[in-house]
């Protein structure tokens, strides 16, 4: 068989990487296939669906790649060079973090004793 070394191949549509029950083709014909797309709008159409089609979800997506990035490898020595480097971002990141927390803190107290005072002065 030429078409062996492409991994399994439907005998519905000829293509490959599924089978017969899992076909597209297959699945429209028998009118079990379920197509979702994203929208704003609400509509009823959900209600009339058959209870068969409640039960299935089927999500599928597209993915470009450079294929040249596919294809490098990337040494033992890079990545943990980046690696590294990631780690001294992420510590930068979470000292900062630290610093708008105790910023934060400061900041609420102040506003707490600002928002005393002029509850004092509405007072008098």
């Amino acid at each position: 068989k030429p078409s062996q070394s492409k991994g399994i191949q439907c005998h519905e549509c000829e293509g490959y990487g599924h089978i017969r029950t899992e076909c597209a083709t297959y699945l429209k014909k028998q009118k079990k296939g379920l197509t979702v797309t994203w929208s704003d709008v609400d509509e009823s159409e959900g209600e009339t669906e058959s209870e068969a089609a409640k039960h299935i979800t089927v999500l599928t997506g597209v993915v470009t790649s450079d294929t040249e990035s596919c294809d490098e490898e990337v040494s033992y020595e890079e990545l943990a060079a980046t690696y590294k480097e990631l780690c001294f971002k992420t510590e930068d990141v979470c000292r900062a973090l630290e610093k708008q927390k105790k910023m934060t803190v400061q900041l609420q107290a102040e506003r707490y004793d600002n928002l005393a005072k002029i509850d004092e002065l509405h007072k008098k």
